[in-house]
């Protein structure tokens, strides 16, 4: 292949590329524009550690969806009365049936919002969150392994977005055992507390003693 043709060829993937192309995807989410903020940084470790997360990229895109929405709803806000009344309808409906909010949100509802809202929607969180996973990282194991099913289709992503209406389960022939408790993890009595347990104790057989004796 010529030098040429090459150049070429890399032209027209630039012009798919900035067209949207299929092939070449556009980037879900925008990264940090300071990449050392140390709050952010704690933020996002402890945002990973509580829903299982594998990479930060997955608290970026979370936060982009967050951004888009609320975006949306201060462009709303600024609108007549009439397109208000229209655009607010379509926005909260689509909210309520992705169960982010209730039947009688409004926009300030949507500008409340947290990225741990659109956490909780995820299929891993969801999993866990329905003791369908000893984990969160578990639960992003079943998912991975194609275990978990949604609404009777296998799932692989866990990152997909549970609808209010979704139904969760297990493929045929896979059984989910709960944790057990050990033995180790029962909290024991104190020693107070069993002595106190066989005074009453040592008290009620001499009261049910004296009555059978009076009797």
């Amino acid at each position: 292949m010529s030098v040429f043709s090459l150049l070429n060829t890399l032209k027209v993937q630039a012009d798919f590329t900035a067209l949207g192309h299929p092939r070449f995807q556009r980037k879900k989410f925008t990264p940090p524009r300071h990449p050392w903020e140390a709050d952010r940084i704690k933020e996002e470790n402890q945002l990973i550690k509580e829903y299982g997360l594998k990479k930060k990229k997955e608290v970026w895109r979370a936060e982009e969806k967050l951004n888009n929405w609320q975006t949306q709803a201060k462009k709303i806000a600024s609108l007549t009365e009439k397109e208000r009344e229209i655009a607010e309808k379509i926005l909260l409906t689509k909210l309520n049936r992705l169960g982010v909010l209730p039947d009688d949100a409004d926009l300030d509802d949507v500008l409340e919002l947290t990225v741990h809202n659109i956490l909780e929607r995820r299929l891993q969180t969801a999993l866990y969150k329905k003791g369908m996973a000893h984990t969160p990282k578990h639960a992003r194991q079943l998912i991975v392994h194609r275990k978990v099913t949604v609404n009777g289709k296998k799932m692989s992503s866990p990152s997909y977005f549970v609808k209010a209406n979704d139904k969760l389960g297990f493929v045929s022939g896979f059984a989910f055992t709960p944790k057990q408790i050990k033995k180790e993890e029962i909290p024991r009595k104190s020693k107070e507390e069993s002595e106190k347990m066989v005074e009453v104790k040592t008290q009620s057989e001499a009261k049910s003693s004296a009555a059978s004796t009076s009797g």
